[in-house]
């Protein structure tokens, strides 16, 4: 084992898109109004990633590419682990790989890759299980943070995974009345129209925003308490977009585009951003390029290591010409594949007969804005292609598929599109039904609007809930 070697935090949570204030000026759903002081403060100690895009726009499969540098359909997990999807081989998850070069791993709190025990993806160790909340999980970040000590003590570096739900639907349910923000100190992304009841809703978002990045702050002070800062490769991201109607389930980049920041204190310039296109396969050969281990042979991805070391502060430098993202199976079947340069989009809608209000995910189709949207009747039309000029166009309003002064650009992205169908082996490349694993549950197409209402909580629940906290 090799002492130098750095320990890695890799904090991830729900839904929350680029949601930061310091991402205000990268795309739709980020506002200087979002009270983030600390996730702003890690980006100005190190680097963020302003065009960084997920794999897919639904929790599960865009979690699975993180952790084992492959697409979705790659690597088998096309749902969601509670409806029975699984990654099909777990031995190729990024903490297998760490466990196997002498690191210690570990969870607190949530994880999304596998139903069950973490375990089963490669923890050695699980704090705070089934703990979501941020309010929850301290006691458990401090027994973790001391194992990390006890394993650099005895020369061996560490994992440490932390896993909070505080921004995935219900806001409400997840903070105080007094936490929820004022409908006027709240920023509508274009996407959505601008109603009182969409404000109000943003309103609990920031709130439940605000007491993630509270938590955020003491994991930070409780690192730098137990002498852990100086060799800790800090990162911070998410899944995937907000629940919010043309983010969340749709390839749309509201739905796919992701923060993600790095520190690391010495190696990583503050400050610095990085402007080039990125996918969230490309993390798992940059994490272990920055720890000195050998790349497993199975990435899709591609280390942009280089990219986070250099002296460069606004980076612009392309690994990639091209990000694809995809989505298979949330509630129903609905699947599409894209492909994305830093100007162009097209996507490709295999069963366009389900419109995009039909589309949308259980949990948006409970909240006002999803009802908000449907009533002002924004933004829901959907074709079997659609492409679009992202540099004219950024909320992706004005599908070119079908204007002949575009037809050479339709017809490259669609060549692009489906040479990766092709040499990735998806099962939608020659236009057949992708199958669904045994013992994995969907709604039929005919059941999708047709959703339970989210459970009330009692008073003695909310008590309960206010004084733990």
């Amino acid at each position: 084992m090799n002492p130098s070697l750095p320990n890695v935090l890799y904090i991830t949570t729900h839904d929350q898109g680029i949601a930061a204030a310091c991402y205000a000026k990268y795309g739709p759903g980020a506002s200087v109004k979002m009270h983030t002081p600390n996730t702003d403060a890690l980006a100005s100690n190190g680097a963020m990633l302003t065009t960084h895009f997920g794999t897919a726009p639904q929790c599960s499969p865009a979690r699975s590419s993180l952790i084992t540098g492959l697409l979705p359909h790659e690597n088998g997990l096309v749902g969601l682990t509670h409806r029975g999807f699984k990654i099909t081989d777990p031995e190729k998850t990024i903490l297998n790989h760490f466990n196997n070069h002498g690191y210690k791993t570990m969870l607190v709190g949530f994880q999304h890759e596998v139903q069950g025990e973490g375990t089963k993806i490669g923890y050695q160790e699980i704090f705070g299980r089934r703990k979501r909340m941020c309010h929850q999980l301290l006691d458990d970040v401090d027994d973790a943070m001391e194992k990390v000590v006890s394993a650099n003590e005895r020369g061996q570096p560490a994992w440490l995974s932390i896993g909070a739900k505080e921004v995935h639907l219900s806001w409400e349910k997840f903070i105080d009345k007094s936490q929820v923000f004022s409908p006027n100190d709240v920023e509508v992304p274009g996407y959505l129209p601008d109603t009182p009841k969409i404000r109000k809703h943003l309103g609990a978002f920031y709130g439940a925003l605000e007491s993630y990045d509270d938590f955020l702050g003491k994991v930070f002070s409780l690192l730098d308490q137990k002498g852990l800062m100086e060799n800790t490769i800090i990162i911070v991201t998410t899944d995937h977009g907000i629940a919010h109607p043309r983010a969340k389930g749709t390839l749309y980049d509201p739905g796919n585009h992701d923060l993600m920041i790095w520190s690391w204190k010495g190696h990583i310039p503050r400050g610095k951003k990085i402007h080039s296109l990125l996918s969230s396969v490309d993390f798992a050969p940059t994490i272990c390029e920055l720890c000195k281990i050998p790349a497993a042979g199975h990435y899709r991805g591609k280390s942009y290591a280089s990219l986070l070391l250099s002296r460069e502060m606004e980076e612009q430098t392309e690994i990639r010409e091209y990000v694809f993202t995809e989505l298979t199976y949330h509630d129903i079947y609905n699947p599409m594949r894209a492909v994305r340069t830093k100007k162009l989009k097209y996507i490709k809608v295999f069963e366009p007969s389900i419109s995009l209000v039909d589309s949308i995910p259980g949990d948006i189709m409970r909240g006002p804005s999803y009802k908000e949207w449907v009533r002002k009747g924004t933004n829901t039309t959907r074709e079997a292609e659609e492409l679009f000029d992202l540099v004219d166009d950024p909320l992706e309003e004005h599908n070119l598929a079908g204007d002949p002064a575009h037809a050479n650009h339709l017809a490259s992205l669609r060549e692009v599109l489906e040479r990766m169908l092709e040499q990735t082996k998806d099962p939608l490349k020659d236009g057949a039904p992708y199958p669904c694993p045994e013992g994995a549950r969907i709604n039929n197409h005919g059941e999708f609007n047709h959703i339970p209402p989210a459970p009330v909580m009692s008073w003695w629940s909310r008590f309960r809930r206010k004084i733990k906290k």
